[in-house]
């Protein structure tokens, strides 16, 4: 790629693509509470705001890059575009300054708006990727409690599918050996012979051993098993940190090889969301629509009983 004195959108994807130095999903993560924490902070001073949804604000500062994204399309008023763009740009310039790699052209990144939140994201995740030992912008452990203490089984799902995997209810009974021997370090002789005996006792020995692991998925087990799914066709790429010293490297994830694939499949998932968002909400008003006409006409209905008396 030509040297360039400052970088649009087009130029750094494409120097992403070339150089594989992904900014950090952390970075990401930031901008997304900065877009969306004026709006957090006024309505959790609400007084009428369900208990459900004030229980799984008060997470907010610990939420996942996925629930940040998840927040921002149930409520697409709260975000403010502006400032997540202002934190990209604090950010990504830093980053950039490690790099060695042209700056920004914030003019052109702060002129960017998307009419739908769906879309601006569909744009933005793509060049961020996650560190080794961190999923969805924050370290592994982290992440799995805040996504079992604030997420529902349908935002579950919707992260199996950002990840282009399917979430069952219930894992094959060679799965769940695989997971044992994973987790347990156990030898091909071991989980053979631990892989004839029936599910019951399977379950038994990972509970003794302190596996946590059930061919019944609870909460926490889908969410682990995510996770698992996504390092095992994930690919490790160095990547430079933002320190002073650029030398120093640390490796980060991405789930697929072809990074244009990468960018496309992120961009088609983001619209199957928003058409399928967009078709509950048509449902819904279709629904409302024969509710009242049929009360309108029940209504009209008995307006002329009285005359059919006489």
């Amino acid at each position: 790629m030509a040297a360039a004195k400052t970088m649009d959108y087009k130029q750094l994807k494409d120097w992403i693509k070339e150089t594989r130095h992904f900014l950090p999903m952390e970075d990401y993560r930031f901008a997304l509470i900065s877009g969306l924490e004026e709006a957090v902070l006024h309505q959790t001073k609400e007084e009428g705001i369900s208990d459900e949804k004030k229980y799984r604000l008060q997470w907010f500062g610990d939420f996942t890059c996925f629930q940040l994204e998840q927040l921002a399309q149930d409520n697409p008023h709260w975000f403010d575009e502006k400032a997540f763009l202002q934190t990209f740009l604090n950010r990504t310039q830093q980053r950039l300054v490690s790099f060695q790699a042209p700056p920004l052209e914030e003019d052109a990144f702060l002129a960017y708006h998307e009419e739908d939140v769906h879309l601006f994201f569909a744009r933005f995740r793509p060049l961020f990727a996650d560190y080794e030992d961190a999923f969805e912008g924050l370290p592994v452990d982290d992440a799995m409690d805040v996504l079992e203490k604030a997420s529902t089984l349908k935002m579950l799902k919707d992260l199996a599918l950002l990840h282009a995997l399917k979430l069952p209810r219930r894992i094959h009974k060679d799965e769940l050996i695989e997971i044992i021997q994973r987790r347990g370090s156990l030898s091909d002789e071991e989980a053979a012979s631990l892989a004839e005996e029936p599910v019951l006792k399977i379950e038994q020995y990972a509970n003794q051993h302190h596996i946590n692991v059930h061919i019944e998925l609870k909460k926490r087990d889908m969410i682990e098993y995510i996770y698992e799914k996504w390092t095992e066709q994930a690919y490790r790429m160095v990547a430079l940190d933002a320190v002073e010293d650029a030398s120093s490297t640390q490796t980060m994830v991405s789930p697929v090889l072809d990074l244009e694939t990468r960018f496309e499949e992120i961009y088609r998932h983001y619209r199957r969301v928003k058409n399928r968002r967009r078709n509950r909400v048509f449902v819904g008003l279709v629904f409302v629509a024969l509710v009242v006409t049929y009360l309108t006409i029940d209504f009209l209905n008995l307006l002329e009983l009285p005359f059919q008396l006489f």
